[in-house]
Parts: C-alpha cells; sequence; structure tokens
C-alpha cells in the first residue's frame, strides 16, 4: 500500500484537481479523504458518488488533468456500477487509483487503472471499514503533500502547541 502510493503521488506531481468516487457509506469517508487533501497539500479534491459521477462530474475537464481516488468494497452492493463509472473515467482520460479488496478486473473494470488492496474487516466488524478505507488515502494525501513541500499541515493547526499541559481542556 505505501510503494503503490508513493509511486501515485509521484506519477500525479503535475495534477491540479482531485476526486473521490465512492457509494454508500464509503461515500463519507470519500468526503475525509477530501477534506485531508485539502488541509496536507492545499488540493481541490470534490467526493461523488457512482450515479451522480455521470449527471455531473463525467462532464469535468480537462480530464487528464484529474486525479481520480476510487474506493470500494466488495461487499458493496452495486460494486457493477462503480466499474462502470471507473470505465468510464479512463475511457475520458482520467488516472485513476482503485483502493478495494477485490481485484480490478474482477470488479468487471477493463480499462488499465492503478489498484491499491485495501483491507476490509471481518464481516461482524464493518462498522470499521470506513477506517480501514481512509488509510490509503490518507497515506497518498500526505506523500503528495511531501513531495509538494508542503509543511505539516500546511503549516497550521498549532500541532506544536497541543500538548496536555498548553490545553484549555482540563482532564478531571
Amino acid at each position: 500500500m505505501d510503494d503503490i502510493c508513493f509511486e501515485k503521488a509521484l506519477a500525479w506531481r503535475e495534477k491540479k484537481y482531485f476526486e473521490v468516487t465512492a457509494d454508500g457509506p464509503m461515500f463519507w469517508c470519500g468526503r475525509f479523504l477530501s477534506a485531508k487533501m485539502a488541509e496536507l497539500s492545499g488540493d481541490v479534491c470534490s467526493v461523488i458518488d457512482s450515479e451522480n459521477y455521470f449527471h455531473v462530474n463525467g462532464i469535468l475537464y480537462p480530464a487528464e488533468e484529474i486525479g481520480e481516488m476510487n474506493l470500494v468494497s466488495g461487499c458493496d452492493e452495486n460494486v457493477d456500477r462503480i466499474a462502470e463509472t471507473i470505465n468510464s473515467q479512463v475511457r475520458a482520460g482520467r488516472d485513476a487509483i482503485v483502493f478495494s479488496d477485490l481485484e480490478p478486473v474482477s470488479m468487471g473494470i477493463t480499462q488499465q487503472v492503478t489498484w491499491c488492496p485495501m483491507a476490509v474487516p471481518e464481516k461482524e466488524y464493518s462498522f470499521l471499514l470506513p477506517l480501514f478505507a481512509y488509510i490509503p488515502g490518507s497515506i497518498l494525501a500526505s506523500y503528495r503533500a511531501t513531495l509538494m513541500g508542503e509543511p505539516f499541515f500546511r503549516g497550521g493547526g498549532g500541532m506544536p502547541y497541543m500538548t496536555l499541559g498548553s490545553n484549555p481542556i482540563q482532564v478531571i
């Protein structure tokens, strides 16, 4: 995962825009990844589901300037629909990475994509899926920020000052 995300960050050095495509609970993880891109590198990163991609974001151009991150869980009921979306993204000229527990070809992805295997929790712990899905995108965002020379959290956030000794919150 680490190596794949580093290689994609290198490949995307010149990208200007980013998008996360995800459905169901993964959509909300995508929103968090979008925020992480803004926090770490200051990049514009939209979030869309597979249905609305075809109605709205599929017409955004220039496609070759858009880095596409796709979150797919094998337990999703609409794996075939998001695979159709990913195929469309690549046919339009976007460079796509797929974070999933399934290999792209097994989902019906026929276009050339980068696959980053994503761990998925066992069924009884499925509530942890958004946390698992967040990890690879966060790694990618971190590498992008580092390659761009952005300081930690774009130089903000007051991280050096956030200790129990200086935090105004009292632990009782």
